[in-house]
């Protein structure tokens, strides 16, 4: 396979929990493409699942979704449109908080023009490696 900068996949989706298996599918998809093997696709599927449904607690309006990859890592961002006053703040968002930082390199959550956005860069695991964050 010939190395490349970075791809961009965008997606959006109607914010149906139905809708949370594309999601994961496809994102599981992308990083299977850059070497990500069993373990981590299934953290990936998790995260994906978990911040989909929470995008539906908390927001309102199509869940987007773009996935930059590149060799060894992938940039998952998530957002939906403000419901209201709620935010990252809500206790809902907890769990997703809980997944990112497990399974996430580094991971943000922010609110721009009046989207909730979420932000988790991931890289596989080495052969061997055990994750104790």
């Amino acid at each position: 396979m010939e190395p490349h900068e970075r791809d961009l996949i965008t997606l959006r989706l109607a914010p149906d929990g139905r809708y949370a298996r594309v999601a994961r599918t496809v994102v599981a998809s992308c990083a299977s493409l850059e070497g990500f093997v069993a373990d981590d696709l299934g953290d990936i599927r998790l995260l994906v699942d978990t911040a989909f449904h929470t995008l539906t607690d908390v927001g309102r309006g199509d869940v987007d979704i773009n996935v930059e990859s590149s060799v060894h890592e992938l940039a998952i961002e998530m957002s939906a449109r403000r419901d209201g006053d709620r935010g990252w703040s809500d206790p809902e968002v907890r769990l997703l908080d809980t997944v990112a930082s497990v399974v996430g390199r580094t991971r943000t959550f922010a609110v721009r023009d009046e989207r909730l956005i979420v932000r988790v860069v991931v890289r596989p695991r080495s052969d061997g490696e055990i994750d104790v964050r």
